[in-house]
C-alpha cells in the first residue's frame, strides 16, 4: 500500500515539471526574475489560488472581512466623489498595496479637501 504523502509529493512534482517546461519553452524567454513570477501566476490554475483564499473558516472569514471591507470603502469612495476628489487612485492603492494603505490616504485627502472647503467658506 502506498503512502499518501508520497502521492501528493508525486503529483507536486509532476504539476512542477509541467510548469518549469511551459516557462522554459523558447517562446517564452525569461527575461528577469520578477518576469518570471508574473508568467508563473498566470499559468497557474486562477480557480485553485482562489479556493485557497477559502481554505478553511479563518482563512475565509479574514477574506471575507477584506473584500466586504474594500468594496464598502469603494461605494463610500463614489458616493463622496461630488466634492472633487478621485476615486480611482485609491482603488489602484487598494488593489496593489491594500485597503490599510487606501483608506487612511483617502481620509486624509477627503479631510483636507473639506478643510479648505470650509475655509473658503
Amino acid at each position: 500500500m502506498a503512502r499518501l504523502g508520497s502521492t501528493i509529493d508525486r503529483d507536486v512534482l509532476g504539476e512542477y515539471n509541467k510548469l518549469k517546461d511551459h516557462l522554459s519553452d523558447t517562446r517564452h524567454p525569461r527575461c528577469s526574475h520578477t518576469d518570471s513570477l508574473l508568467r508563473e501566476f498566470c499559468v497557474r490554475d486562477w480557480f485553485r489560488s482562489v479556493s485557497a483564499l477559502f481554505v478553511n473558516g479563518a482563512v475565509g472569514g479574514f477574506t471575507a472581512d477584506l473584500l466586504i471591507s474594500s468594496f464598502v470603502f469603494w461605494v463610500a469612495m463614489f458616493s463622496n466623489s461630488e466634492d472633487g476628489s478621485k476615486p480611482w487612485a485609491f482603488i489602484v492603492l487598494n488593489l496593489c498595496i491594500g485597503l490599510s494603505c487606501a483608506l487612511p490616504a483617502y481620509l486624509w485627502a477627503w479631510t483636507r479637501a473639506t478643510s479648505e472647503i470650509s475655509e473658503a467658506r
